[in-house]
């Protein structure tokens, strides 16, 4: 029911979107404290931020060990990984191409999440 945006379906992410602001609701409803609806939808917002993050970070160690164990897998649980991090690889070897058959796109995916992991942490608090 929800368009497409390009090559993102954003049904999944207005469902995501969706738990976490009831999740967020229901803590600070049991808590007893009080947050206004923007707050409440921004914070909401941000937290499903740092989730696809956090997802994207355990996605691409996951490719890394799998491009150590199994390179060339047609099981669906690797191809599904690759698929999900390949477009952030190609992004990041524009930026650093492999050396020497060493590929450093790895390492600059985890510094830039870590990097905005960080600055979340901070505009949220």
């Amino acid at each position: 029911m929800i368009p497409r945006a390009g090559r993102i379906d954003l049904s999944p992410l207005v469902l995501a979107y969706a738990v976490k602001l009831a999740t967020l609701f229901a803590l600070i409803w049991v808590a007893g404290h009080s947050l206004g609806v923007v707050s409440l939808l921004i914070y909401a917002l941000v937290g499903l931020f740092n989730t696809v993050l956090t997802i994207y970070f355990w996605a691409v160690i996951g490719a890394v060990i799998i491009s150590w164990v199994a390179p060339n897998s047609y099981h669906p649980a690797p191809q599904l990984i690759l698929q999900l991090t390949e477009p952030l690889f190609a992004l990041a070897r524009k930026v650093i191409p492999p050396i020497g058959g060493l590929d450093l796109s790895p390492i600059l995916i985890f510094l830039v999440i870590q990097i905005i992991q960080s600055q979340i942490g901070r505009l949220v608090m």
